[in-house]
């Protein structure tokens, strides 16, 4: 992408286990997604990972694209998974600020699987989210739509070392929090802890 600040190139994985990874797109500038192979890990579903750094809302780079960076991730990650029942893990700095946005749909009855994917599916993910950041953004709001569209949820503020939503992010203007750990259901059920460094 012409004007691209920043990309996301390289990724490394153990010797002993690379085998069980193999590298999903190529082309998007700001994620790098990465297949778990089901068999070789001996896991339910393959798990798609994606590492992730998006630029501020508003910048130039996505400004010849009617689409902003979140929305662009959603987009890549429908072309990647297609019609596989994958489950998913997203890490990174996605410079969104969800407050105490909902990551899931209270009344899932409405709702239906779409494409074989995990979306949109009753889970028990219904745990109160804690943030120390007030602030919703509208990249916070799209990430929120994410989280409802792919049935997945944020760890920040609900698992032990960070059950209180810390801030990941301190700057000249404040602090936010803006670095996220997102699971798919099954994956949140059986995480214990997660930390921000």
């Amino acid at each position: 992408m012409e004007g691209t600040l920043f990309t996301i190139r390289q990724f490394f994985v153990k010797n002993s286990v690379q085998e069980g990874f193999s590298q999903l797109n190529k082309t998007f500038n700001h994620a790098i997604f990465l297949k778990m192979d089901k068999q070789y890990f001996t896991l339910e579903k393959d798990i798609v990972l994606v590492f992730t750094y998006l630029l501020p809302d508003g910048l130039f780079v996505y400004r010849n694209n009617e689409q902003s960076g979140i929305e662009l991730s959603q987009e890549e990650l429908v072309a990647v998974i297609g019609n596989n029942d994958m489950d998913i893990l997203i890490c990174g700095d996605m410079n969104a600020r969800c407050g105490y946005l909902l990551d899931y749909l209270e009344d899932e009855d409405k709702y239906i699987k779409i494409n074989n994917m995990s979306m949109n599916e009753p889970d028990n993910v219904h745990v109160e989210r804690r943030s120390k950041d007030k602030v919703v953004s509208n990249y916070g709001k799209q990430l929120e739509s994410l989280c409802t569209n792919f049935n997945v949820h944020i760890l920040n503020g609900r698992k032990c070392v960070d059950e209180q939503g810390e801030y990941t992010c301190k700057t000249s203007t404040g602090k936010g929090l803006v670095d996220y750990m997102i699971f798919s259901t099954i994956l949140y059920d059986r995480t214990k802890n997660i930390m921000f460094l």
